[in-house]
């Protein structure tokens, strides 16, 4: 009796320790994700999340990334053990990580329901509105241990964007053309973050009407539009893209802009200096900007 009492009072106090050390969120999907204590071993399925992570001070955690992973450099060392179109299984079940970051949307569902299979705990990302960046720092903060810092980054973060809020130019007829890929030529809607983001520049998307996220454009609709402003999102330097963008020379008015497309097409910490640098490139060139900025 005294013994039974013993293992009873034992597995109690287990259950009592866990329930205390235990960390829980909810996902972006609205899944709840709980680890027994916090991720020492963590595994990325998109470069954003990798950012992410390292971003919170965590990076030495992270045992695997995806291919495409470049920011910070240092993670470029870490062993890759996805893509995105494949994740690999045999890989993934050699690093026993205690976490796994996945893309909602992006990473194959039916790859995600293996490893949950397999008894992985999977935090799958979505991110629709800014909000959605600032909330998974803070939750990634709780699952990491690295709190202080997460919150910390998720108050710059949020302070970005409330000031390009604060000094958002109402819309005026200038149209921007975002170009994510140049043969064939790929566009963006607003049904993407990124051009809805790119709204608080006061300019308005030149193909939202389309109802693809990323569809496909002519360049006999882009030369009848003829767009004040078009944002090169490919990998081509500035350089590069107007020698191969040859179109451009049927539209001597509009004027081209170039910033590093990871910052404004993953949804990390730097998303918000994207926007930013966007914003001022186009204010700081253009007078009618430069005009409403003075009466504020």
């Amino acid at each position: 009796m005294i013994k039974t009492s013993g293992v009873i009072a034992s597995v109690c106090c287990l259950l009592f320790s866990f329930t205390q050390a235990a960390v829980c969120v909810h996902d972006g999907t609205g899944a709840r994700v709980c680890l027994p204590r916090v991720a020492k071993r963590i595994i990325t399925l998109a470069p954003d999340l990798a950012e992410d992570v390292a971003a919170i001070g965590a990076t030495h955690s992270l045992v695997g990334v995806s291919s495409a992973t470049d920011f910070p450099a240092s993670l470029q060392k870490l062993p890759v053990i996805a893509s995105y179109s494949h994740l690999n299984i045999e890989a993934i079940i050699a690093k026993h990580p205690e976490l796994i970051l996945a893309w909602a949307g992006g990473n194959s569902p039916d790859e995600i329901a293996r490893l949950k299979q397999l008894g992985f705990v999977i935090y799958q990302n979505k991110i629709t509105r800014w909000q959605d960046i600032t909330a998974l720092l803070t939750k990634l903060g709780k699952l990491t241990g690295h709190t202080q810092q997460a919150e910390q980054l998720a108050k710059k973060v949020r302070q970005q964007f409330r000031r390009l809020e604060a000094n958002k130019v109402k819309s005026t007829d200038q149209s921007l053309f975002i170009v994510l890929g140049l043969h064939p030529l790929i566009t963006l809607t607003n049904k993407s973050l990124t051009a809805r983001a790119l709204t608080l520049c006061g300019v308005h998307n030149l193909f939202n009407s389309l109802p693809a996220i990323a569809p496909m454009v002519s360049q006999e609709a882009v030369l009848a539009a003829k767009p004040h402003w078009i944002l090169n999102l490919t990998s081509l330097s500035s350089k590069a893209f107007r020698k191969r963008a040859t179109w451009l020379n049927a539209m001597p008015g509009s004027e081209v802009l170039s910033v590093d497309p990871s910052l404004l097409v993953r949804f990390g910490p730097r998303f918000a200096t994207g926007v930013t640098n966007v914003c001022m490139k186009i204010r700081s060139r253009n007078p009618i900007f430069r005009g409403k900025a003075r009466k504020k």
